[in-house]
């Protein structure tokens, strides 16, 4: 599947048993990098029924690409451009045939931030969102969710020794989402900005819950 609004890599969903239907999920990787990182990441998911649609970065930066731009920069003019581009890659997915339960946003560090920040800004129902040591621009998100967004489950986690996004920032966030009456599922892990194989192992285990 090509897709207008990224540069993007498709892998399709394996399966025990053919099969016409299955879920798909957006990943998005962190500062400086590109979507090909991510190839053993999602080795690494190894769920049946998922496939992905792995995207870079519409910034340029000196190494890969970012979603935003840093301070002193207002980071929050590039965060809705890229929340907007995944917006419509999610009415493109929509159009080829899947529908909005059947897509999940995962993301880490900056692609952790247009994760959280697509969903709320479009306030539909989705499969799931993942966020992985995430920015969270908690201002942003504090706005009113319909009741069927609510529904969307989240995943979030982050590395209590983080150096780049403080632990606490992102343990508070999620306590505020999780008071907007979201399903919030979060996970904290002895390690910094980085992606940990336990935290692999439970995000596998709650993908299941819900493919």
């Amino acid at each position: 599947m090509k897709t207008t609004q990224f540069n993007s890599l498709f892998i399709e969903a394996k399966h025990e048993v053919p099969s016409p239907h299955h879920k798909v999920m957006i990943v998005m990787h962190g500062l400086g990098d590109c979507k090909e990182s991510y190839l053993p990441f999602i080795g690494e998911i190894n769920v049946t029924g998922l496939a992905y649609v792995l995207i870079d970065a519409p910034r340029p930066y000196p190494i890969g690409s970012s979603w935003y731009d840093l301070p002193p920069a207002n980071p929050m003019i590039g965060v809705k451009e890229s929340s907007d581009k995944v917006i419509k890659l999610i009415e493109e997915l929509k159009a080829s045939g899947y529908q909005n339960d059947d897509i999940f946003l995962c993301g880490f560090s900056q692609g952790g931030c247009i994760a959280l920040h697509t969903f709320f800004n479009y306030n539909h129902k989705l499969g799931g969102v993942v966020a992985l040591s995430p920015r969270v621009f908690y201002s942003e998100l504090n706005k009113s969710l319909s009741d069927q967004a609510k529904k969307t489950p989240l995943f979030m986690a982050h590395g209590e020794f983080d150096p780049v996004i403080p632990y606490t920032e992102v343990s508070e966030a999620q306590h505020l989402i999780r008071e907007q009456g979201l399903d919030v599922s979060f996970y904290a892990y002895e390690m910094e900005h980085e992606i940990d194989p336990i935290e692999m192992k439970d995000l596998r285990e709650w993908l299941n819950e819900y493919l």
